[in-house]
Protein backbone atom coordinates (compact mmCIF):
# COMPACT_ATOMS: atom_id res chain seq x y z
CA UNK A 1 0.00 0.00 0.00
CA UNK A 2 1.20 3.52 -0.83
CA UNK A 3 3.26 5.58 1.53
CA UNK A 4 4.29 3.52 4.88
CA UNK A 5 5.50 5.51 8.12
CA UNK A 6 6.17 2.52 9.53
CA UNK A 7 7.11 -1.51 9.05
CA UNK A 8 4.86 -3.60 7.58
CA UNK A 9 2.50 -4.91 9.58
CA UNK A 10 -0.90 -5.88 8.53
CA UNK A 11 -3.91 -3.82 8.80
CA UNK A 12 -7.22 -5.41 9.61
CA UNK A 13 -7.86 -8.86 11.36
CA UNK A 14 -10.09 -10.72 9.15
CA UNK A 15 -11.58 -12.85 11.79
CA UNK A 16 -13.86 -16.15 10.17
CA UNK A 17 -17.29 -15.30 11.70
CA UNK A 18 -20.38 -16.78 10.99
CA UNK A 19 -23.38 -14.94 9.33
CA UNK A 20 -26.61 -15.37 10.13
CA UNK A 21 -29.66 -13.78 8.72
CA UNK A 22 -30.66 -10.13 10.14
CA UNK A 23 -33.69 -9.73 11.41
CA UNK A 24 -35.77 -6.75 10.51
CA UNK A 25 -37.37 -4.82 13.10
CA UNK A 26 -39.13 -2.16 14.07
CA UNK A 27 -37.08 0.96 13.91
CA UNK A 28 -37.35 4.42 15.81
CA UNK A 29 -36.95 7.79 14.17
CA UNK A 30 -33.17 8.54 13.59
CA UNK A 31 -31.68 11.64 13.27
CA UNK A 32 -28.97 12.40 10.51
CA UNK A 33 -25.47 13.02 11.32
CA UNK A 34 -24.92 16.61 11.78
CA UNK A 35 -21.87 18.87 11.42
CA UNK A 36 -20.11 20.49 14.23
CA UNK A 37 -17.11 21.75 13.74
CA UNK A 38 -14.96 24.39 15.81
CA UNK A 39 -15.29 23.09 19.19
CA UNK A 40 -11.65 23.82 19.88
CA UNK A 41 -10.75 20.22 20.22
CA UNK A 42 -7.55 18.76 18.57
CA UNK A 43 -9.40 15.65 18.19
CA UNK A 44 -12.42 17.45 16.02
CA UNK A 45 -16.06 16.93 17.92
CA UNK A 46 -18.39 14.49 17.90
CA UNK A 47 -21.80 13.91 15.45
CA UNK A 48 -25.42 14.47 16.80
CA UNK A 49 -27.67 11.11 16.35
CA UNK A 50 -29.61 8.96 17.73
CA UNK A 51 -28.88 5.35 17.03
CA UNK A 52 -31.57 2.67 17.00
CA UNK A 53 -31.09 -0.64 18.62
CA UNK A 54 -30.43 -3.42 16.33
CA UNK A 55 -31.28 -7.30 15.44
CA UNK A 56 -29.56 -10.10 16.20
CA UNK A 57 -26.62 -10.38 12.98
CA UNK A 58 -23.92 -12.87 12.27
CA UNK A 59 -22.62 -13.53 16.28
CA UNK A 60 -24.20 -13.61 19.50
CA UNK A 61 -22.60 -9.97 19.93
CA UNK A 62 -22.50 -8.07 17.06
CA UNK A 63 -25.65 -6.57 16.20
CA UNK A 64 -26.29 -5.20 12.85
CA UNK A 65 -29.54 -3.08 11.69
CA UNK A 66 -31.77 -4.09 8.70
CA UNK A 67 -32.74 -1.26 5.83
CA UNK A 68 -31.98 1.94 6.98
CA UNK A 69 -34.76 3.77 8.51
CA UNK A 70 -34.19 6.88 6.18
CA UNK A 71 -34.68 4.34 3.10
CA UNK A 72 -37.49 2.68 4.13
CA UNK A 73 -39.81 5.17 2.57
CA UNK A 74 -41.20 6.55 -0.91
CA UNK A 75 -38.68 5.35 -3.61
CA UNK A 76 -39.93 8.37 -5.37
CA UNK A 77 -37.20 10.72 -3.22
CA UNK A 78 -34.20 8.77 -4.03
CA UNK A 79 -35.19 8.93 -7.47
CA UNK A 80 -34.87 12.88 -7.58
CA UNK A 81 -31.87 12.56 -4.82
CA UNK A 82 -28.95 14.44 -6.76
CA UNK A 83 -26.57 12.59 -6.87
CA UNK A 84 -22.75 13.41 -4.58
CA UNK A 85 -20.09 14.60 -6.00
CA UNK A 86 -17.27 12.22 -5.37
CA UNK A 87 -13.49 13.22 -4.47
CA UNK A 88 -10.90 10.33 -5.29
CA UNK A 89 -7.37 10.89 -3.37
CA UNK A 90 -4.73 9.57 -4.53
CA UNK A 91 -1.45 9.85 -2.22
CA UNK A 92 1.32 8.92 -4.04
CA UNK A 93 5.12 8.39 -2.96
CA UNK A 94 7.68 6.71 -5.03
CA UNK A 95 5.25 4.83 -6.82
CA UNK A 96 6.25 5.75 -10.29
CA UNK A 97 5.49 2.36 -11.43
CA UNK A 98 2.02 1.99 -10.50
CA UNK A 99 0.48 5.70 -9.80
CA UNK A 100 -0.40 6.05 -13.42
CA UNK A 101 -2.81 2.92 -13.41
CA UNK A 102 -4.61 4.20 -10.46
CA UNK A 103 -5.19 7.68 -11.95
CA UNK A 104 -6.35 5.53 -15.11
CA UNK A 105 -8.87 4.13 -12.83
CA UNK A 106 -10.02 6.96 -11.08
CA UNK A 107 -10.70 8.90 -14.41
CA UNK A 108 -12.22 6.20 -16.08
CA UNK A 109 -15.13 5.46 -13.55
CA UNK A 110 -18.74 5.44 -15.25
CA UNK A 111 -20.20 7.10 -12.30
CA UNK A 112 -20.17 10.99 -14.02
CA UNK A 113 -19.44 12.80 -10.71
CA UNK A 114 -16.12 13.23 -9.58
CA UNK A 115 -13.35 15.04 -8.44
CA UNK A 116 -9.52 13.62 -8.86
CA UNK A 117 -6.84 14.90 -6.50
CA UNK A 118 -3.61 13.39 -6.63
CA UNK A 119 -0.78 14.54 -3.79
CA UNK A 120 2.54 13.91 -4.34
CA UNK A 121 4.37 13.37 -0.61
CA UNK A 122 7.63 14.39 -2.08
CA UNK A 123 8.66 11.33 -3.93
CA UNK A 124 12.23 11.16 -5.67
CA UNK A 125 11.33 9.08 -8.12
CA UNK A 126 10.35 10.14 -12.05
CA UNK A 127 6.69 9.96 -9.71
CA UNK A 128 5.95 13.84 -10.97
CA UNK A 129 6.07 13.02 -14.76
CA UNK A 130 3.81 10.44 -14.93
CA UNK A 131 1.37 12.08 -12.80
CA UNK A 132 1.78 15.38 -14.96
CA UNK A 133 0.93 13.14 -18.16
CA UNK A 134 -2.82 13.72 -16.63
CA UNK A 135 -2.91 17.30 -16.23
CA UNK A 136 -5.15 18.74 -16.69
CA UNK A 137 -7.53 16.34 -16.04
CA UNK A 138 -6.50 16.13 -12.41
CA UNK A 139 -5.94 18.23 -9.60
CA UNK A 140 -2.30 18.45 -8.56
CA UNK A 141 -0.46 19.25 -4.89
CA UNK A 142 3.13 18.60 -4.24
CA UNK A 143 4.11 18.09 -0.88
CA UNK A 144 7.12 17.73 1.65
CA UNK A 145 6.82 14.38 2.64
CA UNK A 146 5.09 13.37 5.69
CA UNK A 147 3.40 10.17 5.75
CA UNK A 148 0.04 8.77 4.09
CA UNK A 149 -2.20 10.43 6.44
CA UNK A 150 -0.42 13.88 5.91
CA UNK A 151 -0.72 13.47 2.34
CA UNK A 152 -4.71 12.67 2.47
CA UNK A 153 -5.03 15.21 5.15
CA UNK A 154 -3.32 17.79 2.37
CA UNK A 155 -6.16 15.76 -0.44
CA UNK A 156 -9.00 16.45 2.04
CA UNK A 157 -8.41 19.79 2.87
CA UNK A 158 -9.06 20.75 -1.47
CA UNK A 159 -11.92 18.18 -1.70
CA UNK A 160 -15.02 19.47 -2.22
CA UNK A 161 -16.85 16.00 -2.59
CA UNK A 162 -19.91 15.12 -0.51
CA UNK A 163 -18.19 11.43 -0.21
CA UNK A 164 -14.38 10.56 -0.46
CA UNK A 165 -11.93 8.00 -1.36
CA UNK A 166 -8.61 7.73 -0.74
CA UNK A 167 -7.11 5.41 -3.40
CA UNK A 168 -3.45 4.14 -2.54
CA UNK A 169 -1.49 4.92 -5.70
CA UNK A 170 -0.45 1.28 -6.22
CA UNK A 171 -4.22 0.21 -6.40
CA UNK A 172 -6.58 -0.28 -9.26
CA UNK A 173 -10.79 1.17 -9.12
CA UNK A 174 -12.57 -1.33 -10.80
CA UNK A 175 -14.95 0.84 -13.62
CA UNK A 176 -17.74 0.78 -11.72
CA UNK A 177 -16.46 1.10 -7.90
CA UNK A 178 -17.75 4.71 -7.19
CA UNK A 179 -21.23 3.90 -8.78
CA UNK A 180 -21.28 1.16 -6.28
CA UNK A 181 -20.15 3.14 -3.41
CA UNK A 182 -21.94 6.05 -3.78
CA UNK A 183 -25.69 4.30 -3.77
CA UNK A 184 -26.13 3.10 0.03
CA UNK A 185 -25.13 7.42 1.14
CA UNK A 186 -27.88 7.93 -1.02
CA UNK A 187 -30.72 5.56 -0.04
CA UNK A 188 -29.25 6.71 3.73
CA UNK A 189 -27.98 9.54 5.30
CA UNK A 190 -26.84 7.90 8.49
CA UNK A 191 -24.16 6.18 6.13
CA UNK A 192 -20.67 6.98 7.33
CA UNK A 193 -18.60 4.25 5.75
CA UNK A 194 -19.21 1.64 2.40
CA UNK A 195 -16.87 -0.93 1.96
CA UNK A 196 -16.40 -4.01 -0.65
CA UNK A 197 -13.89 -5.97 -1.42
CA UNK A 198 -10.42 -6.09 -2.68
CA UNK A 199 -9.46 -8.59 -5.60
CA UNK A 200 -5.58 -8.93 -5.12
CA UNK A 201 -3.75 -8.91 -8.05
CA UNK A 202 0.40 -9.27 -8.42
CA UNK A 203 3.29 -6.43 -10.01
CA UNK A 204 2.27 -7.03 -13.53
CA UNK A 205 -1.40 -6.54 -12.62
CA UNK A 206 -2.48 -10.53 -13.07
CA UNK A 207 -5.41 -11.88 -10.85
CA UNK A 208 -3.80 -14.13 -7.69
CA UNK A 209 -7.07 -15.71 -7.16
CA UNK A 210 -7.61 -13.95 -3.42
CA UNK A 211 -9.18 -10.98 -2.08
CA UNK A 212 -9.36 -9.20 1.00
CA UNK A 213 -10.70 -9.64 3.23
CA UNK A 214 -12.39 -13.32 3.59
CA UNK A 215 -15.82 -11.73 4.88
CA UNK A 216 -16.79 -8.30 5.63
CA UNK A 217 -19.32 -7.90 8.44
CA UNK A 218 -22.95 -7.24 8.26
CA UNK A 219 -24.28 -3.76 7.52
CA UNK A 220 -25.50 -2.00 10.57
CA UNK A 221 -25.14 -0.13 13.33
CA UNK A 222 -22.29 -0.73 15.73
CA UNK A 223 -21.92 1.96 18.27
CA UNK A 224 -22.99 -0.03 21.15
CA UNK A 225 -20.78 -2.60 20.48
CA UNK A 226 -17.77 0.29 20.44
CA UNK A 227 -18.96 1.71 23.59
CA UNK A 228 -19.33 -1.69 25.15
CA UNK A 229 -15.74 -3.28 23.56
CA UNK A 230 -13.63 -0.76 22.54
CA UNK A 231 -12.30 -2.20 19.43
CA UNK A 232 -14.34 -4.37 17.48
CA UNK A 233 -12.90 -7.79 16.09
CA UNK A 234 -14.50 -6.62 12.51
CA UNK A 235 -12.95 -7.14 9.25
CA UNK A 236 -12.61 -4.34 6.93
CA UNK A 237 -10.70 -3.66 3.80
CA UNK A 238 -7.64 -1.29 3.28
CA UNK A 239 -7.54 2.23 2.39
CA UNK A 240 -9.10 1.88 -1.48
CA UNK A 241 -12.18 0.18 -1.19
CA UNK A 242 -14.09 2.12 1.58
CA UNK A 243 -15.63 5.36 0.58
CA UNK A 244 -16.46 7.91 3.92
CA UNK A 245 -19.13 10.95 3.98
CA UNK A 246 -17.52 13.68 4.35
CA UNK A 247 -19.62 14.84 7.28
CA UNK A 248 -17.86 12.10 9.23
CA UNK A 249 -14.03 13.37 8.08
CA UNK A 250 -15.05 16.44 9.34
CA UNK A 251 -15.39 14.56 12.57
CA UNK A 252 -12.54 13.31 12.97
CA UNK A 253 -9.49 15.27 11.23
CA UNK A 254 -6.89 16.05 11.61
CA UNK A 255 -5.20 12.95 12.78
CA UNK A 256 -2.30 11.11 14.52
CA UNK A 257 0.64 11.61 12.20
CA UNK A 258 1.80 7.96 13.05
CA UNK A 259 -0.53 5.30 12.09
CA UNK A 260 -2.53 3.78 8.93
CA UNK A 261 -5.43 6.04 8.42
CA UNK A 262 -8.10 3.71 7.25
CA UNK A 263 -7.12 1.99 11.00
CA UNK A 264 -7.96 5.29 12.66
CA UNK A 265 -11.37 5.57 10.38
CA UNK A 266 -12.42 2.16 10.49
CA UNK A 267 -12.50 2.21 14.70
CA UNK A 268 -14.08 5.99 14.69
CA UNK A 269 -16.48 5.11 12.71
CA UNK A 270 -18.94 3.32 14.54
CA UNK A 271 -19.59 5.87 16.53
CA UNK A 272 -20.69 8.56 14.24
CA UNK A 273 -23.17 6.50 12.31
CA UNK A 274 -23.81 3.58 9.90
CA UNK A 275 -21.30 1.39 7.56
CA UNK A 276 -22.65 -0.50 4.63
CA UNK A 277 -20.79 -3.36 3.08
CA UNK A 278 -21.34 -4.37 -0.30
CA UNK A 279 -21.05 -8.23 -1.42
CA UNK A 280 -18.39 -7.48 -4.39
CA UNK A 281 -14.74 -6.10 -5.11
CA UNK A 282 -14.52 -2.46 -5.81
CA UNK A 283 -10.69 -2.55 -6.18
CA UNK A 284 -7.67 -4.46 -7.14
CA UNK A 285 -5.17 -4.40 -4.80
CA UNK A 286 -1.58 -4.88 -5.63
CA UNK A 287 1.12 -6.93 -4.24
CA UNK A 288 4.73 -6.52 -4.85
CA UNK A 289 6.68 -6.89 -2.11
CA UNK A 290 6.82 -3.08 -0.61
CA UNK A 291 3.31 -3.23 0.71
CA UNK A 292 1.84 -4.98 4.04
CA UNK A 293 0.68 -7.93 2.46
CA UNK A 294 3.77 -9.97 3.81
CA UNK A 295 3.52 -8.50 7.74
CA UNK A 296 0.94 -11.10 8.88
CA UNK A 297 2.99 -14.02 7.31
CA UNK A 298 6.43 -13.10 8.13
CA UNK A 299 5.90 -13.82 11.88
CA UNK A 300 9.49 -12.52 12.98
CA UNK A 301 10.04 -10.64 16.36
CA UNK A 302 9.94 -7.71 15.25
CA UNK A 303 6.81 -7.90 12.56
CA UNK A 304 4.58 -9.48 15.66
CA UNK A 305 5.92 -6.01 18.35
CA UNK A 306 5.43 -3.74 15.60
CA UNK A 307 1.37 -5.20 15.21
CA UNK A 308 1.25 -4.86 19.12
CA UNK A 309 2.61 -1.47 19.28
CA UNK A 310 0.03 -0.67 16.09
CA UNK A 311 -3.10 -2.58 18.32
CA UNK A 312 -1.85 -0.58 21.36
CA UNK A 313 -1.80 2.85 19.94
CA UNK A 314 -5.19 2.71 17.69
CA UNK A 315 -6.60 1.34 20.91
CA UNK A 316 -5.49 4.61 23.27
CA UNK A 317 -6.27 7.01 20.86
CA UNK A 318 -9.77 5.72 20.44
CA UNK A 319 -10.20 5.55 24.69
CA UNK A 320 -8.71 9.58 24.32
CA UNK A 321 -10.64 10.41 21.21
CA UNK A 322 -13.96 8.88 23.06
CA UNK A 323 -12.96 10.42 26.40
CA UNK A 324 -12.36 13.73 25.14
CA UNK A 325 -16.17 13.57 23.85
CA UNK A 326 -17.80 12.38 27.02
CA UNK A 327 -18.06 8.28 26.21
CA UNK A 328 -17.51 6.02 28.81
CA UNK A 329 -14.13 4.06 28.15
CA UNK A 330 -12.32 1.05 30.36
CA UNK A 331 -8.98 1.35 29.00
CA UNK A 332 -7.35 -1.56 31.27
CA UNK A 333 -10.04 -3.92 29.60
CA UNK A 334 -9.81 -3.00 26.07
CA UNK A 335 -6.10 -3.24 26.48
CA UNK A 336 -6.35 -6.56 27.98
CA UNK A 337 -8.84 -8.28 25.84
CA UNK A 338 -7.40 -6.18 22.57
CA UNK A 339 -9.35 -6.06 19.50
CA UNK A 340 -9.85 -10.08 19.20
CA UNK A 341 -7.46 -13.84 20.13
CA UNK A 342 -5.28 -13.25 17.74
CA UNK A 343 -3.70 -10.01 19.45
CA UNK A 344 -3.99 -11.77 23.11
CA UNK A 345 -1.98 -14.31 21.41
CA UNK A 346 0.94 -12.73 19.51
CA UNK A 347 1.41 -10.48 22.83
CA UNK A 348 1.88 -13.75 24.58
CA UNK A 349 4.13 -15.29 22.54
CA UNK A 350 6.27 -12.16 22.58
CA UNK A 351 6.40 -12.13 25.90
CA UNK A 352 7.43 -16.07 25.95
CA UNK A 353 9.96 -15.21 23.15
CA UNK A 354 11.46 -12.49 25.18
CA UNK A 355 11.85 -14.59 28.69
CA UNK A 356 9.15 -12.22 30.38
CA UNK A 357 6.78 -14.85 31.31
CA UNK A 358 3.21 -14.83 29.44
CA UNK A 359 2.32 -11.60 30.48
CA UNK A 360 -1.60 -12.43 30.94
CA UNK A 361 -2.95 -14.81 33.09
CA UNK A 362 -4.32 -18.34 32.26
CA UNK A 363 -8.12 -18.01 32.19
CA UNK A 364 -7.72 -15.14 29.97
CA UNK A 365 -5.77 -16.32 28.48
CA UNK A 366 -8.18 -19.32 27.89
CA UNK A 367 -11.23 -17.85 27.53
CA UNK A 368 -9.84 -15.46 24.76
CA UNK A 369 -11.34 -17.38 21.85
CA UNK A 370 -14.51 -17.10 23.17
CA UNK A 371 -15.31 -13.46 23.51
CA UNK A 372 -17.20 -11.27 21.28
CA UNK A 373 -19.10 -14.17 19.48
CA UNK A 374 -16.02 -14.15 17.60
CA UNK A 375 -16.55 -17.49 16.15
CA UNK A 376 -18.89 -21.36 16.24
CA UNK A 377 -19.37 -22.94 19.83
CA UNK A 378 -17.17 -25.53 17.96
CA UNK A 379 -14.50 -23.10 16.16
CA UNK A 380 -14.30 -21.37 20.36
CA UNK A 381 -13.75 -24.64 21.77
CA UNK A 382 -10.90 -26.27 19.36
CA UNK A 383 -9.31 -22.86 19.48
CA UNK A 384 -9.45 -22.62 23.57
CA UNK A 385 -8.01 -26.04 23.77
CA UNK A 386 -4.77 -25.20 21.48
CA UNK A 387 -4.44 -22.10 23.96
CA UNK A 388 -4.42 -24.50 26.55
CA UNK A 389 -1.98 -26.65 25.19
CA UNK A 390 0.00 -23.23 24.29
CA UNK A 391 0.06 -22.28 28.32
CA UNK A 392 1.48 -25.39 29.14
CA UNK A 393 4.24 -26.04 26.72
CA UNK A 394 7.91 -25.58 27.46
CA UNK A 395 9.04 -22.01 25.48
CA UNK A 396 10.07 -23.49 22.39
CA UNK A 397 7.28 -25.98 21.25
CA UNK A 398 4.79 -23.37 22.63
CA UNK A 399 5.66 -20.69 20.76
CA UNK A 400 5.91 -23.08 17.54
CA UNK A 401 2.66 -23.72 18.11
CA UNK A 402 1.16 -20.73 18.33
CA UNK A 403 3.22 -19.22 15.27
CA UNK A 404 1.80 -22.68 13.60
CA UNK A 405 -1.82 -21.52 14.62
CA UNK A 406 -1.28 -17.99 13.43
CA UNK A 407 -0.38 -19.00 10.10
CA UNK A 408 -2.99 -21.65 9.40
CA UNK A 409 -5.60 -18.58 9.89
CA UNK A 410 -3.87 -16.02 7.88
CA UNK A 411 -1.45 -14.76 10.30
CA UNK A 412 -3.43 -11.47 11.78
CA UNK A 413 -5.41 -10.86 8.38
Amino acid sequence: MSIRAEPALMKLLNHRVRRSEVAHLAHDPRKAISERIGSGSSLGAPASWSHTRGAHAWTDEVRALGPCAASQGSSEGSVNTPSPLVSIIIANFNYAEFVGAAIESALAQTYARIEVIVVDDGSTDHSMDEISRFLPKIQLVQVKHQGQIGACAEGFKLSRGDVLIFLDADDVLLPDAVERLCLPFVACRETVKVQGYMSVIDRDGQAMGERIPGRLPASGDYRELTLRHGLLPLPFAYSSANAWSRVYLQQVFPLPPVGWLDDYLHDLAPLHGRIESLPEAVVQYRVHGSNSWYGSRVLTRQAMQDYVDKINRNLDYLVAFMGERGYPTKPLRWRRRKRSWRDVLIETTLSRMSDSGRGINLLDFVLAPCGRGQASRLKRFVVSSFFVVIWLLPKRPSVALAQWLLRSKGGWL
